[in-house]
């Protein structure tokens, strides 16, 4: 392959697929994504979509062969693609049961072509599969937009429901080129955009996921727990004041359950505004050790009763989120806090005499 416009384009499907991968993998393997079912419909969605995406790439430079097999694997993926999406936007909307259908149109093909003994029609006869795709997109915009509108707020402020319109919207320009390139098989322009649209997917869903990255976001947060996001501070306030980090085997799980919420919905919610919970626990716990400190109830209490008091289960792990949070001991803290403020010394007894 020596056209350097058909080696970008292959670099950018290239891109495309590994990305969409990397995506996928993310999501399979980190539980703060969200909800399992839809995070791992998603994944799956993305890996085929890559998958199938990645066999173009090999077939179009000449790098393998077509064969009736290898047909017949990708218009079945093609429509399990299909149906994974419609899965996927019914969990997002708030459907628990009865999303099996979905699969029914590439069940129906893998046991209708295994009947046949391969794949129905020659390579450019795919005209069936693209028109049965448009139609399950066409059902799955249907599904989102009867539901989305009678959703109740919280789950309409889902992440998956707010991408969702331009996720779709994406897969329908996908199918009118599809059907563009049907009706007019003999533009090289059409027999390209296909393709590139997909790529464009992928590397849109990548580069949003890099772009929500809570990496990122803590690299960029503005400071500590009184700056984060609003509704991050609601939270860390009703921890305060339910007293709940008092409890040294306090989880997330737990912390969730006393704020009436999911363990991933609190976990998004603070690492979103770059505070992750076991920080969070800490901070809170600090600030209940230097109210202790500094309470004249307290003066005689022992650091490792102070400790104890604000919820640490050992001293070491009391004095090092203490330094870490304040830059010095809690020793050093109290003897400052005991310090008269005004920057004057206190005037000796015997200076005092003298004066008189």
């Amino acid at each position: 392959m020596t056209d350097p416009g058909a080696m970008i384009l292959v670099a950018v499907y290239l891109a495309a697929v590994m990305n969409g991968a990397l995506v996928a993998l993310a999501l399979l393997f980190q539980e703060r994504f969200g909800p399992a079912r839809s995070r791992l419909t998603l994944a799956a969605l993305l890996m085929l979509t890559s998958a199938l995406l990645g066999l173009f790439v090999v077939l179009d430079t000449g790098a393998a062969r077509y064969t009736d097999a290898l047909g017949m694997v990708m218009d079945a993926g093609a429509l399990l693609i299909s149906g994974l999406l419609i899965d996927y936007v019914a969990t997002s909307v708030g459907i628990s049961r009865g999303r099996t259908w979905a699969y029914a149109p590439v069940t129906a093909y893998s046991a209708a072509a295994l009947i046949n003994g391969g794949r129905f029609g020659e390579p450019e006869e795919i005209g069936h599969i693209i028109v049965t795709q448009a139609g399950m997109t066409a059902a799955a915009i249907a599904l989102w937009l009867l539901k989305s509108r009678a959703a109740p707020p919280a789950l309409a402020a889902r992440s998956e429901n707010l991408h969702l319109p331009v996720m779709l919207a994406g897969v329908t320009s996908l199918h009118v080129a599809q059907l563009a390139r049907l009706a007019a098989p003999e533009s090289s322009l059409l027999y390209e955009m296909v393709p590139l649209i997909g790529a464009g997917g992928l590397l849109t869903i990548a580069g949003y996921a890099v772009c929500g990255s809570q990496t990122l976001r803590a690299m960029v947060r503005a400071g500590p727990a009184a700056e984060a996001a609003p509704q991050a501070q609601e939270v860390i306030q009703r921890l305060w004041d339910s007293r709940a980090f008092l409890d040294p085997d306090l989880s997330l799980p737990k912390a969730a359950s006393l704020l009436g919420l999911k363990a991933y919905q609190l976990s998004r919610l603070l690492n979103g505004a770059g505070l992750p919970f076991r920080q969070v626990v800490n901070q809170l716990r600090v600030r209940e050790a230097q109210r202790l400190l500094t309470s004249p109830a307290e003066a005689r209490t022992s650091m490792d009763a102070i400790g104890g008091l604000s919820g640490f289960r050992s001293r070491s792990r009391f004095y090092a989120a203490f330094q870490q949070e304040t830059g010095q001991s809690p020793v050093a803290w109290r003897e400052r806090q005991a310090r008269p403020i005004t920057g004057k010394s206190v005037p000796s007894r015997k200076a005092g005499q003298q004066s008189g």
